[in-house]
């Protein structure tokens, strides 16, 4: 938090030469109050050149600058501004924010500290200090950091919400809630924390509570669009697509990247959703300064002609824009294929290194499905929920992801290391963290699923540390899977999405992947094709709870849907694509 300085050293009552200046000073304040900033910034510079020593000129000058985002020019003035007062607490918090924003953490984390040895009982500081630490990835002390602060001021609402970040860091959610909750029983008419509340429930899958938040939050700012959206893309994974469909149409109308964005949303909602192709014309005529969103605007279009059976159009917009992306791309693509060589290898050189034995009943069962991109995992996932115990991970991190994290700060590892290079001698410090935290997590549920596709990379290795790993792989006819891991684009990664051959080597490498999983443990691999899940969801299911020892309730299954034979339109095009 920004502070303001302490009164005046040169105030007029006590030195009457300064009454000039005093004055000056006043006039500036008052202008940029009224956000007249040209005439504030003109007022507080020739002040400044008249008066060089002046603290609160510079103080507060330096802090309009750092409002203006000119962060090395508000360094300048408060690093003289300490200088002439070093003691000064306010100004040294404001020195170690605005080192922060320069990308000085350790920086503005010694000033912090210098503010905090001046006056332990100043709450800024501490919240400040945390901040730095943030900066500096250490989550841990930052959490000690913003608590010392709430003890000194117990309704420091950003303190609250700065623990409730660190938390996040740490994979708290629930403590992070805590924190959040904490914060709004302070400020509950503030929108943005109502959304960042809704935000963790998501990830936690409390889906109903996290939407009654977002509805908080919208109705505190009815024009919030971050809100708006993440209420739309709820709805979507509620299966609410009419009413998640209207919200991205308001959306659109809002203009710039939001309505990109929410036009990429209703691409993907069911075939009946239709999408405004006119408006999406219009926007491609108007032009977009930032090629991602000009990119995802011909995606978009490929969608809506798709769904208007004008298939030759729609392949032109997806050819040209997966060609733009796939430029790109190349060292991800190189790294993804590497990665993909040694992972076959393993699979096929390297013996099994445990002796597989039954569920030990002590520890949850972490069930993986796997499969390439849009195989359908996530159908089998929804069909695999009905079973008793069983709760859906989605593609969040999972304890095993917790206890290689702990694994690695406690082993002063890059953050980034993957599983597969993680030491073997560390591999019973990984199993350790895991029985911990398996220890400490929800026991309503029993198997925990989860669909994140690159668990195939480590799949045999999490074999041989992580107790009752279950895998359940799903195939699906390679046409179609390739056809609609090309009409997506993606945030982050899926360089091989973007060029029709790639796309079909990741989708036959995987298929290779599943077989060689289910060779070397047979008893822990069971393989589904998507097709049959279209034919006979209840056979399926009943494979399913064999297989995990669980049994079949009564009632109702979840919708399956039928994607099956998406590519026959694409047919010829994609087998000119894909001749040698």
């Amino acid at each position: 938090m920004i502070e303001q300085s302490r009164p005046p050293f040169l105030d007029p009552r006590h030195n009457p030469r300064f009454l000039e200046a005093f004055r000056a000073l006043e006039q500036a304040v008052q202008a940029q109050r009224l956000g007249q900033n040209k005439e504030a910034d003109r007022l507080y510079a020739t002040l400044i050149k008249k008066n060089p020593d002046y603290f609160d000129a510079l103080n507060l000058y330096g802090l309009f600058n750092f409002h203006q985002g000119k962060y090395q020019a508000a360094f300048d003035l408060l690093r003289r501004a300490t200088a002439i007062h070093p003691r000064s607490v306010s100004a040294l918090n404001n020195l170690g924010i605005v080192l922060c924003h320069l990308k000085r953490p350790k920086d503005a984390l010694e000033t912090f500290e210098r503010a905090h040895a001046i006056d332990p009982t100043d709450p800024n500081a501490l919240n400040n200090r945390g901040n730095a630490l943030l900066d500096l990835n250490q989550p841990e002390a930052a959490v000690v950091s913003f608590e010392a602060a709430t003890k000194l001021q117990p309704r420091f609402v950003n303190a609250y919400i700065n623990r409730g970040r660190a938390l996040l860091r740490l994979e708290r959610q629930e403590d992070a809630l805590a924190n959040y909750d904490q914060a709004l029983s302070f400020a509950p008419l503030d929108a943005t924390l109502h959304y960042n509340r809704g935000g963790i429930l998501f990830k936690l899958h409390r889906w109903e509570e996290a939407l009654t938040s977002f509805d908080k939050a919208i109705a505190l700012n009815p024009h919030y669009v971050e809100a708006l959206a993440a209420r739309g893309h709820l709805l979507m994974r509620l299966g609410r697509h009419a009413e998640a469909a209207q919200m991205f149409n308001d959306l659109v109308k809002v203009g710039g990247a939001h309505s990109i964005d929410a036009l990429v949303a209703l691409s993907s909602l069911p075939a009946h959703v239709n999408i405004d192709l006119p408006e999406i014309d219009k926007m491609i005529g108007a032009g977009c300064e930032d090629e991602t969103q000009s990119n995802k605007l011909l995606f978009v279009r490929a969608a809506a002609l798709d769904k208007l059976g004008r298939h030759a159009e729609a392949w032109e917009c997806l050819t040209l824009a997966n060609r733009r992306l796939f430029e790109t791309c190349q060292a991800d693509v190189n790294a993804e294929t590497e990665r993909l060589r040694a992972t076959l290898d393993r699979l096929r050189n390297k013996p099994v290194a445990t002796t597989i034995g039954s569920i030990e009943r002590n520890y949850v069962t972490p069930l993986f499905i796997l499969g390439p991109s849009r195989s359908g995992k996530t159908v089998l996932e929804r069909l695999v929920s009905v079973l008793p115990g069983v709760r859906r991970g989605y593609e969040s991190p999972c304890a095993i992801d917790d206890a290689i994290r702990q694994t690695l700060e406690a082993n002063a590892l890059p953050a980034n290391t993957m599983f597969e290079d993680v030491p073997k001698t560390l591999h019973g410090f990984c199993r350790e963290a895991y029985a911990d935290r398996d220890i400490r997590q929800d026991r309503s549920a029993t198997i925990v699923t989860n669909t994140l596709p690159v668990r195939i990379y480590t799949a045999d290795l999490m074999v041989g540390v992580f107790p009752n790993v279950r895998f359940l792989c799903v195939k699906r006819n390679t046409e179609d899977t390739i056809l609609r891991i090309y009409q997506r684009t993606y945030d982050t990664g899926h360089g091989y999405a973007y060029d029709l051959k790639t796309a079909r080597n990741y989708v036959v490498w995987y298929h290779q992947a599943i077989d060689l999983l289910c060779a070397k443990f047979p008893q822990l691999v069971r393989v589904v094709w998507y097709e049959e899940m279209v034919t006979d969801p209840a056979g399926i299911l009943r494979t399913v709870a064999e297989f995990l020892g669980t049994p079949v309730p009564d009632g109702p299954l979840p919708p399956v849907g039928d994607d099956r034979g998406c590519a026959a339109p694409y047919g010829s095009f994609m087998a000119a694509e894909l001749a040698p």
